[in-house]
């Protein structure tokens, strides 16, 4: 049992991993242009904004610093719910790729992307900021279901009309 809970974090980790290097590319192509962006979701946040290289850099180190600690969080709430292989059984808001994070973790987690944000926003010029706002309205309407949003699926149709 253990060797199994030790594969899944091993698992959890390659995940995370191969979030961030999703990020740092799309921050480095062109101020996050286009989707992806991982599990962080830069990429979305930056979509339709173009920042200069300097600004790019000080906001991969913004990004690389912030997801650092998120893993930490996430980590801790992994190991707090009996490893990686029970994660789901943590109960509380959304985590990564089906893992549950506990509220207190959660908060933690949304704390750490507010701070991040708006040090993102603090480099961007009124123009881009605007942007950037809406991209955050955007994904924070994906996250909470509000349709496409984030993800950029469509919601489902409504169901058909009764049959008389």
């Amino acid at each position: 049992m253990k060797g199994i809970r030790m594969a899944a974090l091993g698992a959890a980790l390659v995940l995370g991993m191969s979030a961030t290097v999703s990020a740092q590319d799309a921050v480095a192509r062109g101020g996050g242009q286009g989707r992806g962006g991982g599990r962080g979701g830069i990429g979305m946040l930056m979509t339709d904004i173009t920042v200069t290289p300097e600004v790019q850099t000080k906001i991969q180190e913004i990004v690389t610093r912030y997801q650092a600690q998120t893993r930490e969080i996430m980590m801790s709430a992994v190991q707090a719910a009996g490893g990686a292989a029970d994660a789901g059984a943590a109960g509380g808001a959304r985590g990564g790729r089906g893992m549950q994070l506990d509220a207190e973790s959660q908060k933690k987690v949304d704390d750490l992307n507010a701070k991040r944000n708006a040090e993102i926003g603090a480099l961007l010029t009124a123009e881009q900021k605007a942007q950037f706002e809406k991209n955050l309205a955007t994904v924070a309407a994906g996250r909470r279901g509000g349709g496409g949003g984030a993800r950029g699926v469509a919601p489902p149709p409504p169901p058909p009309p009764p049959v008389r």
